[in-house]
């Protein structure tokens, strides 16, 4: 077995992390009753150290699932709470701001008209006429230009919101499966823990007379 499947293996051995850590705190828990004859006292302090273990763990993971969604957290919340009071003091600071000047830009445009004179010979009405067409298509190749440069930006627009919302709905979904397989499922670690730990707390003389046995 080379390094490259080792290193797969690894990985998919700890996609069930949180399963292997509730085991082996489970497995300690009763590696610790066993040291100490299975009696009544060590049943019911391990049984005290898994619901101490499981209420932290079952915070840890409210307060990782607040933190995915950008809540903010209990001492925080707490704390703003507390200076909202109206009986505490704030000081107030003035800042001075920049004054901005704008400057509107208007654009213009001359138009010319190229119409024959009526004294003019047909040979000149014609060249009249003839560099009005030239100015027509010089005039029809600037518009096509500012319309596709317009077009262009338009679509680069286009595409820079929809890559914007592309992200976005990425980092939704990032954050709903980090809180669907961090969060929640840290704290059902902590739920399982903490009703290991009830057990042996409150059954421990029952459970030590069965196992000394």
């Amino acid at each position: 077995m080379n390094w490259i499947k080792l290193k797969r293996l690894g990985a998919w051995f700890l996609e069930i992390w949180v399963v292997w850590t509730t085991l082996l705190v489970l497995f300690a828990g009763g590696l610790t009753m066993a040291v100490f004859g299975w009696s009544e006292p060590s049943i019911r302090l391990s049984g005290l150290a898994m619901q101490v273990l499981g209420i932290a763990t079952v915070i840890y993971g409210l307060h990782s699932t607040r933190r995915h969604f950008g809540h903010r957290s209990p001492m925080e919340s707490f704390g703003q709470w507390v200076r909202r009071c109206p009986l505490v003091r704030r000081r107030a600071y003035l800042e001075p701001e920049g004054v901005t000047i704008s400057c509107a830009v208007v654009g213009m445009r001359l138009t010319t008209h190229h119409v024959p004179k009526a004294t003019q010979d047909v040979s000149e009405k014609m060249a009249h006429l003839e560099s009005g067409i030239l100015l027509l298509q010089d005039r029809i190749g600037g518009a096509e230009s500012q319309i596709d440069t317009h077009a262009s930006e338009f679509d680069g627009r286009i595409k820079a919101e929809a890559s914007a919302r592309t992200a976005g709905d990425d980092a939704s979904l990032k954050a709903l499966e980090e809180s669907s397989t961090g969060g929640i499922h840290i704290s059902a670690m902590g739920t399982v823990l903490l009703l290991v730990g009830v057990v042996l707390s409150t059954a421990g003389i029952e459970i030590s007379g069965f196992l000394a046995t």
